[in-house]
């Protein structure tokens, strides 16, 4: 990725981390990262950049898909 955004706030207990269907795939995995994560306590807010899923094999209040950086930006807003 060219450009990362990266905006903290101690408020709250989270991570939102944007990535691509392949990186997704990859973490999602059992044993995979984002399990390994959630079980030290880390809770992150997955959003999945696609344009060519139109759903995410795995449904949870925890992972978003958008298909524009522009979808991005507004979900980012509403869950702040």
């Amino acid at each position: 990725m060219k450009y990362i955004y990266l905006l903290q706030d101690h408020s709250k207990p989270y991570v939102a981390w944007i990535m691509g269907r392949a990186s997704y795939e990859l973490h999602s995995k059992r044993n995979g990262l984002f399990q390994q994560l959630s079980e030290q306590g880390h809770k992150i807010i997955k959003i999945v950049l696609s344009s060519k899923w139109t759903t995410l094999p795995t449904i949870s209040d925890d992972c978003h898909l958008c298909h524009s950086w522009n979808e991005v930006i507004v979900l980012v807003i509403i869950l702040s």
